[in-house]
């Protein structure tokens, strides 16, 4: 269905009124005359949508909005589809491909809502991890006074915190909640981390400043990990569509075969 999808058809997003009208059996002439036009009017409104995948620069945090946004309108394709073939009243001979073909709009657009869902999770992470390089205690000079260490682990513990509450507030779709949880696991450690800190500096003591300092590398390198899974996940989105897109040409497939 790739090829379908993104034909010369893709440059519209435009359904006209593929019903029946008043629910009456049609022929079979007209049945498949009717939902070859809804079915194509599908092809074209996913492809006005995935044509965008192609320009994405899924390390880009613009592209997690971007594909937010291409996954909500093909959401709403499939949901237009599956409401227009709701008012199509097949003869018997296409009961069995008029059920299928609402089962895939009405499974499009669920799909479409769990990649929706994953946009809106990284939305909120992605800035996070971008984040981490701004943590105030590795600002901090190793001869400053312990009220500016003091200071500058407390603003890091808050902006921790803070990111932790935003993340158990999230209810990601089911294959990100390890993500999820091992995401919230490395915030709390480094929050344990900053608190040991707090404890340990003195006046005269500033080496668990020196051992923060030398152990940050290592975080930043697993919040680097945290984001490479991130992009992997996102351009995994699209290849999720293939099923779809061969579901869908397999259904146009039949629609010609009536």
């Amino acid at each position: 269905m790739r090829g379908m999808v993104r034909s010369a058809l893709i440059l519209t997003l435009l359904f006209g009124t593929f019903g029946c009208g008043g629910g009456a059996t049609m022929s079979i002439a007209g049945y498949r005359e009717n939902i070859s036009d809804l079915h194509n009017g599908v092809a074209s409104g996913m492809g006005y949508a995935f044509e965008k995948l192609n320009s994405l620069q899924y390390d880009d945090y613009f592209s997690v909005l971007e594909l937010q946004d291409i996954f909500e309108q093909a959401g709403a394709v499939f949901s237009s589809a599956r409401e227009e073939a709701k008012g199509i009243s097949p003869p018997p001979e296409a009961e069995f491909l008029q059920a299928d073909l609402l089962d895939f709009y009405t499974n499009g657009e669920l799909d479409m809502d769990v990649m929706v869902n994953a946009t809106r999770f990284f939305e909120v992470v992605v800035p996070m991890l971008v984040d981490m390089e701004n943590l105030a205690l590795p600002q901090v000079a190793m001869e400053a006074d312990i009220e500016a260490v003091r200071a500058a682990s407390a603003e890091d513990r808050e902006t921790l915190q803070g990111y932790m509450d935003d993340l158990d507030g999230l209810r990601p779709p089911d294959d990100l909640e390890l993500y999820q949880q091992d995401l919230l696991s490395f915030f709390q450690s480094l929050d344990e981390s900053i608190s040991r800190l707090d404890q340990e500096v003195t006046p005269e003591n500033s080496s668990a400043l020196e051992r923060f300092n030398q152990e940050y590398p290592a975080v930043i390198a697993e919040v680097n990990v945290f984001g490479e899974e991130a992009i992997a996940y996102l351009r995994g989105l699209e290849g999720r569509l293939d099923s779809l897109i061969e579901n869908g040409e397999e259904l146009a497939r039949r629609i010609g075969e009536l």
